[in-house]
């Protein structure tokens, strides 16, 4: 999942990423402008099987959104949803 910033100057990516026979729900977030990586963020350590992937927050579709006034990412996966202060 991607989601892009309602000032457009910043991008999350979402990512599964394999550790130890287990996923990792991964968040980054990039400077657009620079391309620079501002943070790196474990949104949950997930088993095999169901519920590897960030899912949908608020559209059903990306499992990341910015709130408008920016300050914080929500993201929803394994059953879960974490708010990250920016």
């Amino acid at each position: 999942g991607l989601a892009v910033s309602p000032d457009g100057e910043s991008l999350a990516v979402a990512k599964r990423l394999p550790q130890g026979g287990d996923i990792r729900l991964v968040v980054e977030i990039y400077d657009i402008a620079s391309r620079q990586l501002l943070a790196t963020g474990t949104h949950d350590r997930v088993p095999p099987g169901r519920y590897q992937n960030l899912n949908g927050v608020f559209d059903h579709e990306n499992g990341l959104q910015f709130t408008s006034d920016r300050k914080y990412l929500v993201t929803s996966g394994n059953n879960r949803v974490k708010v990250w202060e920016l």
